[in-house]
Order: C-alpha cells, then structure tokens, then sequence
C-alpha cells in the first residue's frame, strides 16, 4: 500500500468518525429537546392539578401537600421581591454628607 493510499483510508477514517461524533451530537440534542418538552408538560400537570385542588375536585392530600409547599415558596418569592423593592427605593435618596 503506498503512503496516498494510507493517507487516504486514515482521511475516510477520520471523516468517518468525525461524522459519527455529529450524528450523535444531534441525537442527544433531540433527546434533550424532547427531556425539555416532558418538563414542561409535567409543569402544566402541576398546574392543572393545583388548579383542580383550589377548586375541591382534587382531594388527594399529597397533591395538598405540594401545594402547599408551592404557597409557601410563592411567599417567600414575594417577601423577596418586596425587600428587593425597597432597597431599590431607599438607593433612590440623595447621599447625605
């Protein structure tokens, strides 16, 4: 075998491989993709089952549960939101001195 006829078969290797490594590169990103779309959907799942329970037509005590915990972080988002704004309203002051 001459030395173009091996440089070549590495370059078909190579090229090979190199194709290979993109085909799998696309795979995981639409396996990523379609992991995106499931957490989304088991986001609105929530949502729906937290509007249910507000309404007494979801009894289940652990769907309560959770939802109670989500009230519990939707508080503290809001004590932090409004500590947030208030530091914003006192930078709002002319430096004294």
């Amino acid at each position: 075998m001459s030395l173009w006829d091996k440089a070549k078969k590495a370059l078909d290797g190579a090229a090979a491989s190199v194709d290979r490594e993109a085909k799998q590169l696309a795979k995981h990103g639409e396996i990523g993709q379609l992991e995106d779309e499931i957490h989304r959907q088991y986001a609105e799942i929530g949502k729906r089952a937290r509007e249910l329970y507000g309404q007494r037509e979801l009894l289940d005590p652990e769907v309560g549960v959770l939802v109670k915990r989500i009230q519990e972080l939707e508080q503290q988002i809001q004590k932090l939101r409004e500590e947030l704004q208030a530091l914003r309203s006192s930078g709002d002051d002319p430096p004294q001195g």
